[in-house]
């Protein structure tokens, strides 16, 4: 695995201070979940604690536990007897993604319409500026950063920002749906993130509410289009740290509408 020794971490053979650790473990986990969203480390990929922390330049013990970290949150599968693999996508792991996506999402887009300032629409305007630029060039890892951007400013305008944090903690599997179809889904995510911003800019939090509600089932078609092309990329293994309660809520939701 490449990548070279992360910058400022170097093995003493010491014990490291708590601080130091934390911040290890940190930086470790950062680097996985960024190769594993961004299919760099692809859907089955053997992982070895060993090779990383050599690659990385650390000791066994934050690799452990980032790879637990990682486990928890379904994108890494440890089985005694096989080692540790890269999850697949699990379809209904993306559905409950955006099932509370949505449930979060709407509720914050609809409050951001009536407390946004001109400061707020300013941020906004210039992240969909920084995003056409993106698709102009063709980049799609910078303009995935800015489509969390603008949905993680959003929450911020309504004064909800820690709802972030929930939301990104459900949503990798979603992230490799995305990333896998940037090619055919940025031009469409980037209009309808204008739609959204016209209702907001409107001051209107019932067309905000619609046209977010309308973005985020996009990921349903978007899963069926990345099916078709990587179907190695995609199963149905259940993650480590994944709550079955979450299901059973999501059917009676969906029953109910």
């Amino acid at each position: 695995m490449g990548g070279g020794q992360m910058a400022g971490l170097k093995p003493t053979g010491k014990r490291p201070k708590r601080r130091a650790r934390t911040s290890t473990v940190a930086d470790v986990f950062r680097i996985l979940h960024t190769r594993i969203l961004t299919m760099e480390l692809p859907p089955g990929h053997q992982m070895s604690e060993a090779e990383i922390a050599r690659d990385l330049g650390v000791s066994r013990q934050p690799v452990r536990d980032a790879v637990y970290r990682l486990a928890q949150l379904g994108l890494l599968v440890v089985r005694p007897q096989s080692g540790t693999h890269v999850s697949t996508i699990s379809t209904a792991a993306v559905e409950r993604a955006r099932f509370l996506r949505t449930a979060i999402e709407t509720e914050t887009v609809r409050e951001a319409a009536a407390k946004l300032d001109a400061a707020g629409l300013a941020r906004l305007s210039a992240l969909i500026d920084a995003q056409q630029k993106a698709v102009d060039a063709g980049d799609h890892a910078e303009f995935h950063q800015l489509d969390d951007a603008f949905h993680l400013e959003i929450c911020h305008a309504a004064g909800r920002g820690f709802s972030w944090d929930r939301i990104a903690e459900q949503k990798a599997h979603m992230d490799r749906v995305r990333v896998l179809t940037l090619d055919v889904g940025k031009a469409r995510a980037l209009a309808e993130h204008r739609t959204i911003l016209a209702a907001l800019e409107a001051g209107d939090g019932a067309l905000a509410e619609r046209s977010m509600r309308a973005h985020l089932a996009q990921i349903t078609a978007l899963v069926e289009v990345a099916r078709s092309t990587r179907p190695d990329a995609f199963g149905e293994e259940t993650p480590r740290g994944h709550d079955p309660s979450i299901d059973k809520v999501s059917a009676a939701v969906s029953r109910a509408t």
